[in-house]
């Protein structure tokens, strides 16, 4: 629950952008592992959401305070 706490979204950017280099990877034929385990599409899939999400949540936060 740590993103409770903010994220920069420099951080989801980051993060999100590896996942969804690991789904094409994925999609092409290639295995990818991360720390010794192998990353199904489905990993690299919600990763990509999560973040895009995350994101999304900063974006509107900071926005809310401007108001």
């Amino acid at each position: 629950d740590n993103w409770q706490k903010g994220i920069p979204t420099k951080q989801y950017m980051k993060s999100m952008l590896r996942h969804c280099f690991n789904a094409w990877k994925i999609t092409r034929g290639y295995t990818v592992t991360e720390k010794g385990k192998k990353v199904t599409i489905y990993d690299a899939l919600c990763g990509v959401m999560f973040n895009a999400m995350g994101y999304m949540h900063e974006l509107l936060k900071a926005d809310a305070l401007k108001q």
